[in-house]
């Protein structure tokens, strides 16, 4: 609070709440989410992860379901808690979306948890995942897999190496 800090992001990662389908771990975000209302700071939730049992950069529609179904329970938990959920974190990139990014994974996981998310809370507002840097390329891949209908705000890590990102925006 003396800090003056208004928002923070923080990972919601689906194996902090499931390891087995029929397991809900929730205890830990209701506490993280009490304090910062507390202390009058919002919280910007990243969905994201795999869990035990599934995970969505395998490219598989069942597992896009599955996300999609997380996003929707944590949204329907939360949703007071917060306006916007961001859908994953640098997923052009293989150290966060494994084996290697994939534009049509990362869609397909985007369309399922922003139909949950919305039927959960018709007002909350979805993120497309912070790229690392604009990755122009990423986003004409997304767009050619229909992602424009799976977002409602984009999200960029506008990383500076080697260029300002204004010319490549």
């Amino acid at each position: 609070v003396e800090a003056g800090i208004k928002n923070v992001r923080s990972d919601f990662g689906w194996y902090m709440f499931q390891n087995k389908p029929e397991e809900w771990k929730a205890s830990r975000f209701t506490n993280l989410l009490a304090k910062a209302r507390a202390a009058g700071v919002a919280v910007l939730p990243i969905a994201t992860g795999g869990c035990n049992f599934a995970s969505p950069t395998l490219g598989r529609p069942d597992q896009y379901r599955l996300f999609g179904g997380f996003v929707g329970r944590m949204v329907s938990d939360f949703k007071d808690d917060f306006p916007v959920v961001e859908i994953w974190n640098e997923e052009n990139v293989g150290g966060f979306w494994p084996p290697a990014p994939n534009a049509a994974h990362y869609v397909g996981a985007l369309r399922q948890a922003y139909r949950a998310a919305k039927q959960a809370s018709p007002t909350i507002r979805i993120a497309f995942g912070g790229t690392a840097g604009p990755d122009t390329g990423f986003y004409h891949q997304a767009y050619g897999q229909g992602a424009k209908d799976c977002f409602d705000i984009v999200n960029i890590h506008p990383y500076c190496m080697p260029n300002a990102p204004e010319g490549w925006l």
